[in-house]
């Protein structure tokens, strides 16, 4: 593709100009060139300049004799998902920064996994508002210091949607008996798969939880859907909810099979797993990542399957507000990682040489005190959280 905005401008909007990539994996992106030439980008409410979801795989971006002026912050770069990889490819020529108050100039945020970029080049003067003039190049150097890298610059594997759900075998260390869940609280509109070896009753005992103003019993249903191979559905049934009350819900699967539950659809409440009587896990195949808490503060943990061969990596975030620590251990109960309760974002890499099996991944309180929401994702194995050990599945 090839886009040219030449001698344009844009006075007032909330953002002068924005070249966004999209929500793509790196291997979707368009080739190609957008550039802005000789545009003046006035008065902006927001960000003068401002470039998101162009990583090294995606089109170039240029600005070639530009002017920001007057906005209310100037230039920022980032990313639009974790797995697309850090900014580059990007050219600031002769870039004119004209400012309404001292500040830095440049910003950058979400950046993703990889090398540091080394297509990032251009000339930037910004004019402060006495009229001192800065002149900055845009080497290697500098890409370096302002667009810093993630995960130590360890590239994450590939992120994987569903397996090929026909495949699945069924790992039950205890049939025919109810098992406590880890204990979560999710999130509205978030999904929980199951799976059943054969037809039959799938039990489990749950609650809704409200919190801070939502004190009145939370409106919703449950949605369960069958589905298909390729995690595809095929057919659903509504159960209703029940209260803020611990409570039964029973599902009569027609056939063997995984199973999708959409958690208070239409509701305001939380959700947390009590027991299961059929193994249950929390999916990132079909959401970008996985978003959940330690109901009340409690520890929890959870578990996910490493292939034989294959490096993967678990990634738990926080935020400067939510602190956590976490801690991963291997099939034999050995701990391989532990997370720096300062991080924001801790990435659990386990190399290809480590045994294939079902990994721990614990939770808890870190040192600020706070402990909210936390969001998963897991890249390069299947993107399954499971709430207990006793009860799980895995792939041939």
């Amino acid at each position: 593709m090839s886009v040219l905005f030449d001698n344009c401008r844009s006075i007032g909007d909330y953002t002068s100009a924005a070249v966004h990539g999209g929500c793509l994996r790196e291997s979707d992106f368009p080739k190609g060139m957008v550039e802005y030439r000789n545009c003046s980008l006035v008065s902006a409410k927001g960000y003068g300049l401002y470039v998101s979801a162009s990583p090294a795989s995606a089109f170039d971006v240029v600005f070639d004799g530009c002017i920001v002026s007057n906005a209310s912050r100037d230039v920022r770069f980032e990313s639009a998902m974790l797995r697309q990889g850090i900014t580059d490819g990007v050219t600031l020529k002769n870039l004119k920064v004209y400012q309404n108050k001292p500040r830095d100039w440049f910003s950058a945020g979400g950046m993703g996994p990889g090398m540091s970029p080394t297509r990032i080049s251009g000339k930037v003067e910004v004019v402060k508002p006495g009229g001192r003039r800065e002149h900055i190049v845009l080497d290697r150097k500098w890409a370096e210091r302002h667009l810093p890298t993630i995960n130590g610059g360890v590239a994450l594997p590939p992120h994987e949607g569903f397996p090929d759900l026909a495949v699945a075998e069924h790992v039950d260390r205890v049939p025919g008996r109810m098992v406590d869940a880890a204990p979560v609280a999710f999130g509205k509109g978030m999904r929980l798969l199951f799976y059943m070896s054969q037809r039959g009753r799938a039990a489990f005992v749950a609650r809704q939880v409200v919190r801070g103003e939502e004190r009145k019993s939370p409106n919703g249903y449950y949605v369960v859907y069958a589905l298909k191979p390729d995690g595809g559905r095929e057919r659903s049934w509504r159960i209703d909810a029940s209260g803020l009350e611990p409570h039964e819900i029973n599902f009569d699967a027609p056939k063997a099979g995984f199973y999708e539950l959409e958690m208070n659809k239409g509701g305001t409440a939380h959700f947390v797993l009590e027991r299961t009587s059929v193994p249950v896990a929390a999916s990132a195949a079909r959401r970008k990542r996985i978003i959940l808490s330690g109901n009340d503060g409690a520890p929890f943990s959870l578990w996910f399957s490493k292939r034989k061969g294959t490096a993967c990596t678990a990634v738990a975030s926080g935020s400067a507000y939510y602190g956590f620590a976490s801690s991963v251990y291997d099939p034999t109960n050995c701990l391989i990682c532990k997370a720096d309760e300062s991080l924001i974002t801790f990435y659990a890499n386990i190399p290809d040489s480590s045994a294939e099996g079902l990994y721990r991944m614990d939770f808890s309180k870190g040192a600020r005190g706070v402990y909210g929401w936390i969001y998963l994702d897991l890249y390069g194995a299947p993107p399954f959280f499971f709430l207990t050990p006793e009860k799980t599945w895995r792939f041939k």
